[in-house]
């Protein structure tokens, strides 16, 4: 067959896991940019096809990056799409940076704040000079999500603050190697805050679940507050659906009910198999338990109104998972 095409050299063979992640490639944007270090407070370390540079940037030229280019006043959000945490509008860590970049002591920025770390696939730049401008491939921001969004709230109100703020960032050129990218995200976002749910939001079998999850109507949630604009009856919470599984395919309902945690933990890989699960077998079981669950709501608006409940229903409310 091959040989009516004589300019195919040699026959490329894809399996399904190459097609899958050629899928999601294609739907992933993909967002080039500059930053420029500040004088020559910039150092550069390699190993082979990794490499990282460290330095300070100025706030001014980390808006620019993750500014919308046909809007001011927004930010592009797809450079945040690797990051495993949706910004937390008015949460009291996030104003504490916003009230940080107003002071008029704000050149301690730098040394108050943890910075950012971006993940790219190329860059372009001469190193050992002062003040170089880096042209970056493909960026993602992976860790600093509620800095930027923080700085670019001061932005919409006061532009010219930040121009006395200086941010620490980390930048790692992966040369397209997907696996050492995923394990930095991992580690950069491995602290105490992150729960175990943020860590696995950007792994494989997640992504690929909202694909087809989306294909069928629905909004599969792998990130809390991923979908704050949709409607609530779309929206399909990963650990819920997680906590379902671990009821009905594995026959733990005890633990569903009264030990979440494992879903992300423990039971994360027998749960979440790639050669098991699948969004429509997920739905299945949602689809089982949403009559339960309004049965249930039956039963607490009677307790609420202090109504008589017998035993058969006392127990529904008790045991959804059961």
């Amino acid at each position: 067959l091959f040989q009516k095409y004589r300019i195919v050299e040699k026959p490329i063979y894809l399996n399904q896991e190459d097609i899958v992640t050629k899928i999601l490639d294609y739907k992933t944007k993909q967002i080039d940019g500059k930053i420029t270090f500040v004088d020559t407070q910039h150092f550069e370390k390699s190993n082979g096809d990794l490499k990282t540079i460290i330095g300070a940037i100025s706030a001014i030229d980390l808006i620019e990056l993750i500014k919308n280019k046909n809007g001011q006043t927004t930010i592009d959000e797809d450079i945040f799409n690797e990051n495993i945490r949706v910004y937390k509008y008015g949460h009291q860590v996030n104003q504490a940076i916003i009230d940080s970049a107003n002071q008029n002591t704000n050149y301690q920025f730098f040394y108050l704040n943890n910075g950012i770390t971006l993940l790219c696939e190329d860059e372009d730049y001469v190193p050992h000079t002062k003040s170089p401008t880096v042209n970056l491939k493909n960026i993602q921001i992976i860790n600093g999500g509620q800095t930027s969004h923080s700085l670019f709230e001061v932005y919409k109100t006061d532009p010219e603050k930040l121009r006395t703020i200086e941010v620490l960032v980390r930048l790692c050129i992966t040369k397209r190697n997907k696996t050492i990218g995923e394990r930095i995200s991992e580690s950069t976002n491995n602290q105490i805050p992150v729960a175990s749910r943020d860590l696995h939001s950007n792994d494989g079998v997640q992504r690929k679940l909202q694909e087809e999850f989306e294909l069928l109507g629905y909004f599969y949630e792998r990130k809390p507050n991923q979908y704050p604009d949709q409607p609530l009856n779309k929206i399909l919470n990963n650990e819920l659906l997680g906590q379902l599984y671990m009821s009905y395919y594995l026959d733990m309902p005890s633990e569903a009910k009264n030990n979440k945690a494992k879903v992300f933990t423990d039971l994360y890989s027998d749960i979440f198999n790639e050669q098991e699960i699948s969004a429509k077998k997920l739905l299945r079981v949602f689809q089982i338990y949403q009559p339960i669950l309004e049965k249930k709501k039956l039963i607490q608006g009677k307790k609420r109104r202090k109504e008589n409940i017998d035993e058969k229903e006392a127990f529904v409310s008790r045991a959804t998972f059961h």
